[in-house]
């Protein structure tokens, strides 16, 4: 039985119910919303009767957005909501360019949900049901879901999700209380990535770090969450959405060469802005001057590439061509740049395939950036041969 069919029978009998509560979840894609809560291929959320859409692919429990009095109420505002244990209020202050977020239509289509769409490519829509529930406030209803899915049980239970998303939209979202995620992959999208990933990390188990991927939304180079000391330990691969001042007008162009100067994470791509090319090399000196460890790499989508692997091939003499490491692997556009006498790892700045992403470059659509450059520091003596361009 998958994990949508248990819940739904587990909740219409309540003897299934005790027992369902005392075996752990095992779950492909969970996703918190301050409106919804999402279980593979079944969305469980509440929305208020103004805005209950005329078709919905979803369970959707209607409410009102109304109090005791019948006077209306913003539940995105927290004078509105009664706060408790579990509860993350994501607020923007008045001024701030991103209050109320961006439009739809542009959201829609940024790497990091193009991400989150990949990851969930293989999940079929629940079927299309409409429960209506009169007069229940949505705060109550959404903590009811969240604990009725995954509280009570024996003590030190834990749950086992292959995707794990947290949609900080304004508002309020409620995470169950007193459980345990085992996770491998989690997407952070929206506002305040720092002060919410800070309450996820009391629901994950120890057992999860370091996570095999984590993709998060940042919101500028002063963002706290890139001045986290252990992110080294708790992610594997650590996948940055950088602001696009070019596609949001909202955002003003920032210098981020300060940021990854002394970002020191083992492995990590960044996608949607591209980095200047002085930002780049600013990295690449970096990389030299402060040799990563074997196995160090960072990533970054571009439609330059040719121009950014000249650019370093110049300053620094680099030899580039077709390289043969250990085992026969080739890397077919690549260039050696060279380090100190006394290093113990050789720098490679080569082009591979952008993960999470399936368009192909075209003249037309530059916007679609399959390819990324990348920096390898690779164990020395690894490189058998090289075929110069």
């Amino acid at each position: 039985m998958d994990t949508s069919a248990r819940i739904k029978v587990s909740l219409a009998n309540p003897r299934i119910y005790k027992v369902n509560q005392w075996v752990p979840q095992r779950i492909q894609i969970l996703k918190f919303h301050s409106r919804s809560v999402r279980i593979d291929d079944a969305e469980y959320g509440y929305q208020v009767t103004s805005e209950y859409p005329k078709t919905s692919q979803r369970t959707v429990l209607c409410g009102y957005n109304t109090d005791e009095f019948g006077n209306e109420l913003n539940w995105k505002l927290p004078e509105n909501q009664d706060l408790q244990e579990g509860d993350i209020l994501i607020e923007r202050p008045d001024g701030d360019l991103k209050k109320g977020d961006f439009p739809r239509h542009k959201s829609n289509t940024r790497p990091i949900k193009q991400k989150f769409e990949l990851c969930m490519r293989n999940i079929t829509t629940g079927i299309i049901r409409r429960n209506v529930v009169p007069k229940i406030k949505v705060p109550d209803g959404l903590r009811r879901i969240a604990k009725d899915l995954f509280e009570g049980g024996p003590p030190g239970k834990v749950h086992y999700i292959s995707l794990l998303m947290v949609d900080m939209d304004e508002g309020i979202i409620r995470l169950p209380v007193g459980v345990k995620f085992c996770i491998n992959v989690m997407i952070l999208t929206g506002h305040n990535v720092n002060e919410v990933y800070k309450k996820i990390e009391k629901i994950i188990d120890l057992n999860s770090f370091p996570i095999q991927t984590l993709i998060v939304e940042i919101e500028g180079p002063d963002d706290p969450f890139l001045k986290r000391k252990d992110l080294a330990w708790e992610a594997q691969f650590l996948d940055l959405c950088l602001p696009n001042p070019k596609k949001f007008p909202k955002i003003p162009k920032q210098d981020w060469r300060e940021i990854f100067r002394h970002f020191h994470h083992s492995n990590f791509h960044i996608s949607e802005l591209e980095l200047h090319e002085d930002e780049f090399l600013e990295i690449v000196r970096d990389w030299i001057c402060c040799p990563r460890k074997i196995g160090s790499r960072f990533g970054m989508n571009s439609t330059r590439i040719s121009h950014l692997m000249n650019l370093v091939c110049s300053d620094y003499g680099a030899a580039k061509g077709t390289l043969v490491l250990a085992g026969n692997y080739q890397i077919p556009y690549a260039m050696i740049i060279p380090v100190s006498a006394t290093a113990q790892n050789e720098l490679l700045c080569y082009m591979e395939k952008s993960p999470f992403y399936e368009q192909e470059i075209t003249k037309q659509s530059e916007h679609q950036q399959k390819w990324q450059i990348v920096l390898g520091s690779f164990p020395l003596g690894s490189i058998q041969d090289i075929v110069l361009i």
